[in-house]
């Protein structure tokens, strides 16, 4: 089924980024790890973590990593049909 398919999806993601160490990779996986939640249906958990991107990619001074999470973040606010608050973050 699809949320068995995305679960798994989460649970290797997770994992992954439990165990990466080079902090842009690990940004890359968590915004992937945001979708996913977001897919699943959990969207408060991937604001959560959109955010928490923005934050960590903003201490490396990642322009590309900030400009990723902020995307993902304007992403959910389309797709949840809130688009005033999508382009805040675009």
């Amino acid at each position: 089924s699809h949320s068995f398919a995305q679960k798994q999806q989460i649970d290797s993601l997770e994992k992954l980024i439990s165990i990466e160490r080079i902090d842009s990779n690990k940004i890359k996986l968590t915004n992937e790890l945001a979708w996913a939640y977001y897919q699943d249906k959990q969207s408060e958990k991937a604001k959560k973590l959109a955010f928490e991107n923005i934050e960590r990619a903003k201490k490396l001074n990642w322009n590309k990593g900030i400009a990723n999470s902020y995307e993902t973040l304007s992403d959910f606010y389309v797709n949840i049909d809130k688009r005033d608050s999508s382009t805040i973050y675009l």
